[in-house]
């Protein structure tokens, strides 16, 4: 008893953090005649199946409308004979299976493949690695362990303590990422917009007006900038402070001149305005 206790706890945890469906529709009852007495949610803000589970595995008739379970004034509910059954509407034949949810859970947690992976020889292979996971928005951000089931007592910002631990927030709107991109945009003095999110930076180089080896060595400098900032959240998060703020713009020159210039030649950055 105390593991199926356990297991609706974590239905419960899933079904707040959207990781499984919920019915939030409801019904006004009228006559009944309409309304399903066990799924529909008529009475209360859940349905009276997911509220009185054991009783509503008893009834032999599940799927009976609310009209026709109020008998001469009384609720009637009929009882089966036959061994309890625990049912899934996600599996194809309403039986719960644990292989059921976990493949439901697989498909809503994991991230997604579709992003395309393109590899720059400009940057090291960690530095890649942490672009792709970025763009699948699984780096281990506060936000992104507490939405997994982790528990933390603090979701803030470590860096700045004024927000949430969000992928933006980390890397875009955060006092420090602020002040490292406004450094960078007088640096790089291409007509570079602000940035309120990833999106914004990939829309951003999509659409840069420049040759093709041109646009390889901005991007490659667009991501050593938030791979400085990532380590920089790192060192303070584990009390192994490498890099100091006051610091992040300058390690993000040296960086972005000594990977471009062992791994690709440099040449002028020009851009259309």
């Amino acid at each position: 008893m105390a593991l199926w206790v356990e297991i609706i706890d974590t239905n419960s945890k899933l079904i707040s953090n959207n990781y499984l469906p919920s019915n939030v529709i409801h019904k006004e009852v009228g006559d009944g005649r309409n309304v399903s007495f066990w799924h529909d949610i008529w009475c209360g803000s859940t349905s009276l199946a997911s509220r009185y589970n054991r009783l509503y595995h008893l009834d032999i008739n599940k799927f009976d409308m609310a009209a026709n379970k109020w008998i001469d004034g009384n609720w009637h509910i009929f009882i089966s004979q036959r061994e309890d059954k625990w049912k899934c509407s996600l599996s194809s034949n309403g039986l719960f299976s644990v292989k059921t949810i976990r493949e439901h859970l697989d498909r809503v947690m994991l991230p997604s493949l579709n992003v395309v992976t393109t590899w720059i020889k400009q940057i090291p292979r960690k530095v890649n690695v942490f672009w792709w996971r970025l763009r699948l928005d699984s780096l281990p951000l506060r936000w992104n362990l507490s939405t997994r089931g982790v528990e933390l007592t603090n979701l803030e910002c470590p860096v700045c303590n004024s927000g949430i631990e969000r992928q933006n927030h980390l890397f875009f709107e955060c006092e420090v990422a602020n002040d490292s991109w406004r450094l960078i945009r007088v640096w790089m003095d291409i007509g570079m917009p602000r940035f309120a999110s990833l999106v914004d930076l990939q829309a951003w180089l999509d659409g840069l007006q420049t040759n093709s080896d041109s646009i390889v060595r901005i991007k490659a400098i667009m991501i050593t900038v938030l791979w400085v900032l990532w380590s920089f959240r790192n060192g303070v998060v584990f009390n192994d402070v490498v890099i100091r703020r006051s610091s992040i713009f300058d390690i993000v020159k040296m960086y972005s001149f000594r990977w471009l210039k062992n791994r690709g030649n440099i040449v002028s950055v020009k851009v259309q305005h």
